[in-house]
């Protein structure tokens, strides 16, 4: 008999889940962009800027996200944009890793410092979507 699937959390409590986290980060750091709506369909992102913001801080608390599953972060002169999915059910906590990958492809070769990172969970945790 296969294992029961949990059932997915309502969008409002993903939703509620990802505005406390993002007035939380706003507290820590200038904020230029984010998404304002939780999608299934969509990856979460959020842009801030680099200089006037406590990054790492920021970071914590992103990771922090039960519901959130942060992919990458893309860092340039001015920015860091963090993108990832969001969970429809609980994950829980675990500390993250966070390595540096080659240059993105897309970089132009105007913007040479361009760093791309990958998360990934520090113990192997299964993280449904």
């Amino acid at each position: 008999m296969a294992a029961a699937t949990p059932t997915s959390l309502p969008h409002s409590t993903v939703q509620a889940e990802w505005n406390a986290m993002m007035d939380r980060v706003k507290e820590v750091a200038r904020v230029r962009d984010h998404a304002y709506g939780v999608d299934a369909l969509e990856h979460g992102f959020i842009t801030l800027n680099r200089h006037g913001s406590d990054l790492a801080k920021a970071e914590e608390i992103i990771l922090c996200n039960l519901l959130f599953n942060p992919r990458s972060r893309i860092e340039d002169e001015e920015t860091v944009e963090i993108v990832g999915d969001w969970l429809w059910n609980w994950r829980r906590y675990t500390p993250w890793t966070c390595t540096e990958q080659l240059a993105p492809r897309w970089t132009a070769k105007t913007r040479p410092n361009v760093r791309m990172f990958q998360y990934q969970l520090a113990e192997n945790v299964r993280v449904a979507l």
